[in-house]
């Protein structure tokens, strides 16, 4: 393939052959010939003739692919170009060999301008270094020697460890009087404990109620002392239907169920001690009508019970006493009632339906209570609510909480001796009763009176999950039927265990 061409165009080479910038033609024709497969060449050859009169030639052959003999090629061609003495060297080189800004003056090749500027630039580094020697040498004799400077740092590290032990010490020294003054106060503590003992000693006697010598002869006394005559029972039982059939004929209200509780239900009332308990189950309950459900059935009772004299009112009823017997009357609602709630004192609007559970403690307590729970809960309620000398101003465990205790123990005393699992248990899961015998009751009776001591520490759960019991945390007593009612609620619980620990050490002294 070949190609020609034609161009006019001023070019400076026209003023280095004549001293004059004039138009030249150019004619440049080319051609490329494929020597092989890979190794292309391509001639060129271009004709300059200036208006001046000069006239060149320049030919060129391209190797692609073959740098060392496009070198070889550029050298053979390109001798026809004008050649030119350079200034520095004095050596005729190639006009294409000096930088076209000096051609105008002085020529230097490129192999000159490059020595050049490697001279300068070597000069630059001398001139530097010089002056970094001059530094050095400036400031070497000021420096210290190498022991000299090893010498500071290590009086310098001495000085700090110096520093530092001495901050020790005197952290040491207050420490130790901090430990002195804690031994100190440890030594008064001790006092004052001893202070405490001896007026526990001098001062708990005339609080607590006397204990029956603990002996299986003396304990068995004290709890058949304790057991109701039948004549009270059938009293208890007649004024029941009696005031159940009254409250029956509520005219304003409709009762649903009339339902005897207490411990007059349960077994567990106390000679000449003993009052009844009856949850009147009203129907469409609603607790804001607690003040009309209590004066529709206070006027009720006036007028069927001649005998019947009102005792005073309470949150939750109203109390009479009827043939020298204390009759408290809850009013309540079904406890299917309350939905999405757990029925608590806790809770105004749930509080009033824990009279609810009545009929479910008493068929708990029934159930798991023998001849030897019932005489021990008989024994235990006489020492604790009956006897005049206890404090008046310490609220007593309720006659519930010592029927869950007795039962806990009872379960407990049977596990720690290894008792065979269907002496524990009946066949549907139910804690049996003890058997009835002397030794039994006076074991299960000082086990009693010792839990009493522990009530600060218990916890007893009865197979609740923590996540039922509303967040109750330890101590507590929950009620079985009810995991939400904690049994040692408002209950001075460090005082009910020294006056029962100091009880039992004056029956031991005795």
């Amino acid at each position: 393939m070949s190609l020609t061409r034609a161009s006019v165009c001023v070019f400076p080479c026209c003023a280095v052959v004549c001293g004059v910038w004039c138009v030249r033609v150019l004619v440049c024709a080319r051609a490329c010939v494929c020597v092989c497969m890979c190794v292309p060449v391509c001639v060129c050859v271009c004709v300059c003739m200036g208006v001046c009169g000069c006239v060149r030639v320049r030919a060129r052959v391209i190797l692609k692919f073959s740098w060392p003999l496009r070198a070889v090629a550029r050298y053979i061609i390109m001798t026809g170009e004008a050649r030119r003495a350079c200034s520095a060297c004095g050596h005729s080189q190639l006009q294409s060999c000096f930088l076209k800004t000096e051609w105008k003056g002085a020529l230097r090749c490129n192999t000159c301008r490059k020595g050049k500027e490697k001279a300068k630039a070597t000069t630059t580094i001398n001139t530097t270094a010089a002056k970094a020697a001059t530094c050095s040498v400036a400031v070497l004799p000021q420096a210290a020697p190498l022991d000299k400077v090893l010498e500071q740092r290590l009086h310098a590290l001495e000085e700090m460890c110096s520093k530092q032990k001495k901050e020790l010490e005197d952290r040491a020294g207050r420490l130790d009087a901090q430990t002195a003054r804690i031994a100190a106060l440890g030594r008064r503590l001790d006092e004052q404990s001893e202070q405490v003992s001896l007026l526990e000693q001098a001062i708990v006697p005339f609080l607590a109620a006397p204990l029956p010598s603990l002996t299986e002869v003396n304990v068995a006394e004290w709890c058949d002392s304790a057991r109701p005559s039948d004549d009270e029972v059938k009293l208890a039982k007649t004024l029941v239907e009696r005031i159940r059939g009254v409250l029956r004929l509520g005219y304003d209200y409709r009762v649903k169920r009339v339902v005897a509780g207490g411990s007059i239900e349960k077994g567990t009332a106390v000679k000449g001690r003993f009052d009844i308990d009856i949850v009147v189950i009203v129907g469409d309950f609603s607790p804001a009508k607690m003040s009309n459900y209590k004066s529709h059935f206070k006027d009720l009772v006036s007028r069927y019970v001649r005998e019947a004299t009102h005792g005073g009112d309470h949150p939750a009823g109203i109390c009479f006493e009827i043939s020298g017997v204390k009759v408290d009357m809850l009013f309540t609602g079904e406890a299917s009632e309350v939905k999405g709630k757990e029925i608590s004192f806790r809770d105004e609007g749930t509080r009033f339906y824990m009279a609810a559970m009545c009929e479910q403690q008493v068929a708990w307590v029934k159930e798991r209570c023998g001849a030897v729970e019932l005489d021990c809960i008989r024994g235990v309620k006489k020492w604790l609510k009956v006897s005049d000398e206890w404090p008046t101003d310490l609220a007593r465990p309720s006659s519930y909480l010592v029927e869950v205790l007795v039962v806990r123990e009872s379960l407990e005393w049977r596990l720690e001796s290894k008792w065979e699992h269907s002496k524990i248990y009946t066949e549907k899961g139910v804690q049996r009763p003890l058997p009835d015998s002397p030794s039994n009751r006076y074991g299960l009776f000082k086990r009693l009176v010792k839990g009493l001591v522990e009530l600060p520490t218990i916890e007893a759960r009865f197979l609740h999950s923590p996540a039922s019991c509303g967040g109750i945390k330890k101590p507590c007593v929950l009620d079985p039927v009810n995991p939400a009612n904690n049994l040692l609620s408002r209950l001075d619980l460090p005082v009910i265990a020294l006056v029962a620990r100091t009880a039992l050490a004056m029956t031991s002294a005795a």
